[in-house]
């Protein structure tokens, strides 16, 4: 019992150290240690009256996880084994099955899978909601404890329930992890000898679809952008379609090379306090003339989302397709002394004209959150008859 409860003590004290540490104020440190008082109280009464023994760290990740989800989705305490796991994907030890999870202000956890990834090979479509993995009830995870989940040892394989918007009955996959490389840009089609960017031979209106925001997104695209050139490409469509999004830095270097100088920044990000980040155009290697058309969908989120604001509010591109994820929030990930760690929400996106991309937790009025399009077309996926596509290239047609 007195083990317990110095365990206790000490998380009590790791938290307000925690805290204390960013903002070492005596009264503000006096005041945490009261309102956390009733997890020493309840943790008191679990000791005396609870009828089964309990493994004293079992407590402290409850209450933990309990901590990080009263703030948002996105924010998540992370055990000492999930940590562990979280730092050997980053150093390349474990591969994953090429997913992205995302997840609704209504629980939804939502998969994205990756180009050529082993995901979509075994035929996940993106939007399908995950039910379990291995077993285990996705409600009942954090992101973290998902993507720890999906990933392991070369070769072996996970087992996923899903759920999918045009299906009564839920589908079951068992997937291979390996090692794969997808292409972050992508043309209209694809042949022998690589991508095809014109939709057409006859026309003048590239595709160039952009499946993430990965590191080397604008060096790929610059490459890409130089072939569209090379074949007489006079438009462009930016197809942002199922992009999860990715790294900030690369959306914002792909919103300058098509806008110059304003007034308006690019991108602002607040954080907390009202603290303010701007980043502006530069004139280096801009592309004024070109006509732009960008397509998003619902799974369209953060760095995409980025992209299709940042254009369309600086008046550079015409948006089509659906409202787009509400994903516009910036994570960064603390270690605690224990091992485990906290992921944090720290700051929003704000597009040019001060909008916030971020869906707030429990907001209902829709025009509150995402890219909402100039050109709305729903409910699709896309396919043979693109709906969507067909209509960026009509815009585009008018245009020239």
């Amino acid at each position: 019992m007195q083990i317990r409860h110095a365990v206790w003590l000490l998380t009590l004290g790791l938290i307000a150290g925690m805290f204390c540490a960013l903002a070492p104020r005596a009264a503000w440190h006096q005041t945490l240690v009261e309102r956390y008082r009733p997890l020493l109280e309840a943790n008191t009464l679990i000791e005396n009256h609870y009828v089964n023994d309990v493994d004293p760290q079992q407590l402290t990740d409850g209450a933990m996880r309990g901590l990080m989800s009263a703030l948002d989705p996105y924010s998540a305490y992370l055990t000492v084994n999930q940590m562990q796991t979280y730092e050997d994907q980053l150093a390349g030890k474990l591969v994953g099955i090429g997913v992205e999870v995302a997840v609704t202000s209504d629980n939804q956890t939502i998969l994205t899978p990756l180009p050529g990834s082993p995901a979509e090979q075994a035929g996940l479509l993106a939007g399908d909601r995950l039910v379990s993995v291995d077993g285990e009830a996705a409600g009942d995870l954090t992101v973290f404890a998902i993507h720890a989940r999906l990933a392991g040892a070369p070769k072996s394989h996970v087992a996923l329930v899903v759920e999918r918007v045009d299906s009564d009955e839920p589908k079951h996959f068992d997937v291979e992890r390996v090692p794969f490389k997808s292409d972050s840009v992508r043309g209209h089609t694809r042949g022998d000898n690589g991508w095809h960017w014109l939709v057409a031979e006859d026309s003048p209106i590239a595709h160039i679809k952009i499946a993430d925001f990965g590191e080397s997104m604008m060096d790929q695209f610059n490459t890409a952008l130089e072939q569209c050139e090379r074949d007489g490409a006079k438009a462009i469509v930016l197809d942002l379609r199922n992009n999860p999004g990715g790294l900030v830095t690369q959306a914002i270097q792909l919103v300058d090379r098509f806008v110059g100088k304003s007034d308006l920044p690019i991108l602002t990000i607040q954080a907390q306090q009202g603290a303010l980040t701007r980043y502006a155009a530069t004139d280096d290697a801009t592309d004024l003339s070109i006509p732009l058309v960008v397509l998003v969908n619902h799974y369209s989120a953060s760095a995409a989302e980025i992209v299709a604001g940042s254009l369309q509010d600086l008046g550079r591109a015409t948006v089509v397709g659906e409202q787009s994820f509400g994903k516009g929030s910036v994570q960064y990930v603390r270690k605690l002394e224990g091992g485990g760690a906290v992921r944090l929400t720290s700051a929003y996106y704000q597009l040019p004209k001060g909008r916030v991309v971020h869906r707030a937790l429990y907001e209902k009025d829709h025009t509150q959150w995402g890219i909402l399009p100039d050109v709305n077309i729903g409910n699709h996926s896309p396919t043979e008859n693109d709906e969507q596509l067909t209509k960026a290239i009509e815009l585009l047609r008018n245009s020239l």
